[in-house]
C-alpha cells in the first residue's frame, strides 16, 4: 500500500453568540467564521509536489426554546457546519471543505428539586462534498458523495444521594450513504459510525476525606464497518470498556492551593485488546485501539 498524501494544517475560528430571553421564551443565535490553511504533499507523484489549500466559511446556528413552570423546556434548532478535508484528486487539485446542515428537536427537563437534569433530542444531519471513489482511477477519490445521519440522543445527570452522582448517555444513529460512485456503498451505513453508543459514570465523594472523590465508568459501542467493501470479516465487533477516575481538591490543603485540582484517570482498565479499524483482509491497514492508559491532570480555576 502507498500513502496518497500527507498534510499540515492550520485552522482559525471566530465565534459570536447571543441569547435573548422574552418571558419564558429563549432564542439563541450564533455565527462562526472558520479559515483553514492546508499544505498537502502528494506522494503519488515522483516529484511529491506540495499543494496549498485555503478554505473559509461562515456558519450559523439558531435555536428557539420555551421553559415551562414544571421544568420542561422543548426546543428546536438549525445549524450549518464546515469541515476541512485533506488530500488531492487525480488532477492534483485539493479537496473542498465538507459542508453540513442539521435540524434538531428536543426536550430538556430540570426537576424543581434540582436533583438532576435530563435531555432528549432527535436530529438529522446532511453532509455534502463527501469523498467517494473516482470512477476513472480506483486509487483516487472525488467529492460527489452525500451522507445522511438521523438519530436519537438521551442524557441524564442525577444526584442519587448526597455523595453519589451519575451521568449517563445513549445515542442511536441511523446513517446512510445517499450518493456514492461505489454502488456497494449506496444505502449502507456510513463508515466508522456505530448504530448504538452508550456510556455511564458514577462519582462518589468521600465523607472521611473531604475533597476526594472517585468514580467508575463504562462505555459501549455496537459493531461498525471501517472498510468500503463492507466485508463481514472486516466488521469491527461491539466493544465494552471500563474506566476509573479519582480527583482531589487541593484547595483544602490551604488558601495558597485554592482553585487547584488534581485528577487521575485510567481508561480501558481491563487492558482489553481490540481492533479500532480494519481496511483489508491482508491485515496491514488494521490498527488496534488504545490499551490501558493512565492520565494525570493538574488544573487551576480562578
Amino acid at each position: 500500500t502507498r500513502k496518497e498524501s500527507s498534510a499540515a494544517s492550520d485552522v482559525y475560528k471566530r465565534q459570536l453568540q447571543d441569547q435573548i430571553r422574552w418571558g419564558r421564551a429563549i432564542a439563541t443565535l450564533g455565527l462562526r467564521h472558520d479559515r483553514s490553511s492546508i499544505d498537502t504533499t502528494n506522494r503519488m507523484l515522483a516529484a511529491r509536489p506540495v499543494v496549498p489549500t485555503e478554505d473559509s466559511a461562515t456558519t450559523g446556528r439558531i435555536g428557539l426554546g420555551y421553559v415551562f413552570d414544571n421544568g420542561v423546556a422543548p426546543y428546536a434548532s438549525y445549524s450549518t457546519s464546515f469541515l476541512p478535508v485533506t488530500g488531492v484528486d487525480r488532477y492534483n487539485q485539493p479537496f473542498r471543505a465538507q459542508k453540513g446542515r442539521q435540524f434538531e428537536l428536543g426536550l430538556k427537563y430540570e426537576p424543581t428539586g434540582g436533583w438532576g437534569f435530563m435531555t432528549a433530542s432527535l436530529y438529522q444531519n446532511d453532509l455534502e462534498n463527501s469523498l467517494t471513489p473516482d470512477p476513472m482511477d480506483s486509487q483516487r477519490s472525488v467529492q460527489s458523495g452525500r451522507q445522511r445521519l438521523r438519530g436519537l440522543e438521551l442524557e441524564a445527570k442525577a444526584e442519587l444521594t448526597k455523595r453519589l452522582s451519575m451521568i449517563a448517555a445513549y445515542s442511536y444513529t441511523d446513517s446512510e450513504v445517499r450518493s456514492s460512485n461505489d454502488r456497494n456503498q449506496l444505502g449502507r451505513p456510513t463508515l466508522r459510525t456505530p448504530r448504538h453508543q452508550a456510556s455511564a459514570w458514577l462519582d462518589y465523594r468521600f465523607e472521611s476525606v473531604p475533597g476526594l472523590q472517585a468514580g467508575i465508568g463504562a462505555r459501549y459501542m455496537s459493531a461498525y464497518d471501517t472498510a468500503g467493501t463492507y466485508d463481514p470479516y472486516l466488521r469491527v465487533p461491539a466493544l465494552f470498556l471500563w474506566d476509573l477516575g479519582a480527583s482531589y481538591d487541593l484547595g483544602l490543603l490551604g488558601a495558597a492551593w485554592k482553585g487547584a485540582r488534581l485528577r487521575l484517570t485510567v481508561a480501558n482498565v481491563s487492558d482489553r485488546r481490540y481492533v479500532s479499524h480494519c481496511l483489508m483482509l491482508a491485515g496491514s491497514p488494521c490498527n488496534y485501539g488504545a490499551r490501558r492508559t493512565a492520565t494525570a491532570t493538574l488544573s487551576y480555576a480562578w
